[in-house]
């Protein structure tokens, strides 16, 4: 709308007393035309009469359901409430309605609304969901009814960058905090903070360590957060004390802001992983759910190729179908200098597929994601990365992700091939494997025992950690190398998909009914390769 009738409206809305001419509500108003605007009827004022939904909808019976959706959210609420035995809703009186419009979406997605009430209900929360599947809205939404800021501990630069322009984009106050500010611009970040001017603030739980100047820490205190955020939790057990040791004081953290709630999300936690992320919360009580991680649209194959020539003629292949269905592809390297080795492979083979690492200067790493997600041109359809590109970015159209060698873990894996595919259409998860010696379990036992050597833990500790690493790659293993089983069961058995949280009433029956989008059901996607008999 232009401002002309903005301020029209406005003054119509003052003339009314800002009520509606006919039953005198006060909310859910509405400027409705006496005279249709296409039956020659202007936008004067005398035309012009202030109506509640209700009331404008009976006006305009032609669009009769969609005035009306507003008046039945509110009514939905309203009821939802008096049967509400089981005190599953928050105290404070919440229209999802307007909240769900202020994201430009028109309902939850499955799952969404059991994650929102319980953060709502004052509960620590460990959400495992699959990727795409619109986790970040479940701690998006609950702050926005809370009165402090929000604050999301988030692993990398580059998701908490991608998650502040999303916000930013729909004109929700966010920021986020890290060492590529200047120190005036964190100071006015902070400023504005202080002044309660964000709603989300990104920030890594290494701020929160002894680099950072202690005045910072005092002022971080002081913001009273409404709600703690944990996203991408699977790091916390994978990097937790040896990798990024203050992802191991989570709990000491929480403490320092009063133990507010603590919401954690992550595309990818085995049965044991969860046991890790929990006690590592610090809090008493945590409501776990799980939904099925399982991704339908997923193909799901392996290859035990040893031949690196073939492999690349392989890739090569599946390159050149992404990018006949307008699609993009990734490949996962388990080290640098394994993605160096495979990007000049694919240069000898006369194809230029860039190589992202953390090594790269800070303008080469920008210039190969703006290019990949589309940003700038030319456009990249094929990327070589490790395992940190892309975590948490949204890029719809990724047709397949390719893994080099397995990598550490089951975690790891679903939580990198679920890249693929966000846009519901068909995708491809290819697993390489070597069939005839044991390079790619001794690789990564490598890089685990050196991320132990390189950390300050005691013998115990390591001890302790190691087995743990050692576990969940031996899981990783026995999933590339076992044959004659589906590897979508193998996978569903690991997360233990019956595990969810269910609390059904009718109060949450009937706001489900009228705010959450009906499920599809599944397509009929093809399974994977072994159950097509196409494993090599």
């Amino acid at each position: 709308m232009n401002q002309d009738w903005e301020n029209k409206r406005g003054l119509v809305l003052e003339r009314d007393g800002f009520a509606c001419v006919v039953c005198g509500q006060k909310t859910e108003l509405n400027v409705h035309h006496l005279a249709p605007r296409y039956a020659g009827g202007g936008d004067e004022g005398n035309n012009l009469v202030t109506l509640c939904t209700a009331c404008h909808a009976a006006r305009h019976m032609t669009l009769q359901a969609s005035l009306s959706w507003r008046t039945i959210e509110r009514w939905a609420h309203k009821i939802a409430r008096w049967v509400d035995f089981d005190k599953v809703l928050p105290q404070e009186e919440i229209n999802f309605g307007p909240i769900l419009r202020l994201f430009r979406l028109d309902r939850f997605k499955p799952g969404q609304l059991d994650i929102v009430l319980a953060a709502l209900r004052g509960e620590s929360v460990l959400y495992i969901s699959p990727t795409g599947s619109g986790k970040s809205l479940c701690f998006q939404i609950p702050a926005l009814c809370r009165p402090n800021v929000e604050l999301i501990f988030s692993p990398l630069k580059s998701l908490m960058l991608d998650q502040t322009r999303k916000l930013q984009e729909l004109g929700i106050p966010a920021t986020f905090i890290n060492s590529d500010i200047s120190k005036d611009e964190k100071e006015i970040r902070f400023k504005m903070l202080e002044q309660n001017m964000f709603k989300y603030i990104y920030l890594a739980p290494e701020r929160f360590g002894g680099k950072v100047h202690p005045e910072e820490l005092i002022r971080l205190k002081k913001l009273r957060p409404s709600l703690l955020v944990l996203d991408e939790a699977h790091v916390l057990p994978k990097w937790g004390k040896a990798f990024r040791p203050d992802y191991d004081r989570i709990k000491t953290i929480r403490e320092e802001f009063d133990n507010p709630p603590i919401l954690a999300f992550t595309a990818t936690a085995g049965i044991e992983t969860q046991k890790r992320i929990i006690s590592s919360l610090g809090s008493k009580q945590v409501s776990v759910f799980v939904r099925d991680v399982d991704r339908p649209n997923i193909y799901l194959s392996k290859c035990g190729e040893d031949d690196h020539q073939r492999r690349i003629e392989i890739i090569q292949g599946i390159i050149n179908n992404a990018r006949m269905n307008s699609g993009k592809a990734m490949i996962f390297v388990a080290t640098v200098k394994q993605g160096i080795e495979v990007a000049k492979l694919f240069t000898d083979s006369g194809q230029d597929v860039p190589f992202y690492h953390s090594k790269l200067k800070m303008l080469e790493r920008d210039s190969i994601l703006n290019r990949f997600i589309g940003a700038h041109k030319p456009e990249l359809d094929a990327v070589i990365c490790t395992n940190a590109f892309g975590m948490g970015l949204d890029i719809p159209n990724i047709r397949a992700v390719i893994h080099w060698q397995y990598p550490a873990s089951i975690e790891d894996y679903v939580q990198e091939f679920g890249r693929a595919g966000r846009d519901g259409k068909e995708a491809l998860a290819m697993l390489f494997y070597k069939k005839y010696d044991g390079k790619d379990f001794g690789l990564q036992q490598f890089m685990i025992e050196k991320t132990l050597d390189a950390s300050k833990l005691s013998a115990t500790d390591r001890a302790t950690e190691f087995a743990f690493s050692i576990a969940r790659l031996s899981d990783m293993k026995k999933y590339a190398l076992l044959d004659g089983e589906c590897l979508r069961k193998q996978i569903s058995r690991y997360f233990d998909n019956d595990k969810e949280n269910r609390r059904f009433n009718l109060a949450k029956i009937i706001l489900n009914f009228v705010f959450t989008a009906r499920s599809r059901g599944r397509k009929n996607f093809k399974c994977c390769a072994v159950c097509n008999g196409l494993v090599v």
